[in-house]
């Protein structure tokens, strides 16, 4: 069964706002660090703000750089094709999973973000497949959502609606559906 391939583009916007809103984080970060008295008003002393501003400024250039490679990448987002589904969209992007690893579909909200989430048919063995933090990460998201497979859908283009009729779509003819 040959169908067109349905590309679900990535929000550059929301990347360039949070990546804009990570810089801004970053100066507060480095401030916060570097002239502690501007900021006696929160009463954690001057040794407290310089490690909370070197943590700010440590955790947002990750973000920073995370959402500019994600402007910069024009594959960024989710393809459902005839092989399978690639997602590209977060940092603990799937990759590819082609449509025989997939059992189902399922809708998970965490946090007010909406989920699709990826059943497959041998999770345990997807996971061995990755490593380091992002094998805990992936666990921790199996725990979470029932599978490592859960991509979010608040930095998508689509609505979470139109996404998740995509899938239905992609998926309707493979005898993959979503799971109540």
């Amino acid at each position: 069964m040959s169908t067109q391939p349905i590309k679900i583009e990535a929000n550059q916007k929301r990347f360039a706002i949070v990546g804009i809103f990570s810089v801004v984080m970053i100066v507060v970060g480095i401030l916060m660090a570097v002239s502690p008295e501007d900021f006696s008003w929160t009463y954690l002393g001057d040794y407290n703000l310089l490690i909370l501003g070197i943590t700010f400024a440590s955790i947002f250039a990750f973000t920073a750089v995370f959402s500019f490679l994600k402007l910069s990448n024009k594959q960024s987002g989710v393809l459902l094709d005839d092989a399978g589904i690639t997602d590209q969209i977060g940092g603990l992007a799937a990759g590819f999973i082609p449509w025989e690893n997939i059992t189902g579909f399922g809708v998970k909200k965490q946090l007010n973000q909406k989920f699709i989430v990826v059943f497959l048919k041998d999770p345990d063995t997807w996971l061995n497949a990755q490593t380091g933090m992002k094998k805990r990460l992936l666990q921790e998201h199996a725990n979470t959502f029932g599978s490592p497979v859960a991509i979010s859908t608040s930095m998508l283009k689509p609505n979470f609606e139109e996404v998740k009729r995509m899938f239905a779509e992609a998926g309707k003819g493979r005898e993959v559906y979503f799971e109540d």
